[in-house]
């Protein structure tokens, strides 16, 4: 794997343009060094559409790009130190619940998603009241979930060098508070309808 890093970067650089959005996340977590080229790098993953659907115990992510075409991950909890990641088949993280899982994916992507690209469109939905009534699930724990997530996905956002372009953003919320976290990230010259 070290004889890959020691090609010129026109090569790699050519390499990893030609690289679905999958195939750069594993790339990533094959070993530090080319964890480090992909960041460094920051290839464009050319997103059009995210979706984000956070459930009580388990959330999912859909993407859509030029490269892969439809991207369909599930996360979901395990327990509260592990998670099962799905994609085409199941994987289990120890040491991750589902929600860090799916933060530091969507951190990476939004994270390197260029200001060039054309802007994508984000749709987050929570479970609703109804959903978290029939689980048990008391509001305040959901609020906390929300929180939680809106606040990483703040941080993820907050370290790009430039605000992220959105031509559309649909988002479920409990409250106010909670959209205020996102709104100020996003590029108004992009965003068309909230």
């Amino acid at each position: 794997m070290a004889d890959l890093l020691k090609m010129s970067d026109v090569v790699m650089e050519n390499i990893t343009s030609n690289l679905g959005v999958k195939t750069l996340l594993v790339l990533r977590k094959v070993n530090r060094a080319l964890r480090s080229y992909v960041d460094d790098n920051k290839p464009d993953f050319q997103i059009r559409t995210l979706n984000v659907h956070v459930k009580v115990d388990e959330a999912e992510m859909r993407l859509e790009n030029e490269i892969d075409g439809c991207i369909h991950i599930r996360y979901k909890a395990f327990n509260w130190k592990a998670a099962y990641v799905y994609e085409k088949q199941k994987r289990r993280i120890d040491g991750v619940n589902y929600m860090k899982a799916l933060n530091s994916d969507l951190e990476i992507l939004l994270k390197n998603q260029k200001p060039a690209s054309e802007p994508i469109t984000l749709s987050i939905h929570f479970d609703d009241y109804d959903e978290i009534c029939k689980k048990y699930v008391y509001e305040r724990q959901m609020n906390r979930l929300l929180e939680t997530f809106l606040t990483e996905l703040n941080q993820a956002l907050t370290s790009r060098p430039q605000l992220i372009q959105i031509d559309s953003l649909d988002i479920t919320v409990l409250n106010q508070k909670q959209v205020m976290l996102l709104l100020p990230l996003l590029n108004p010259k992009t965003l068309k309808s909230l």
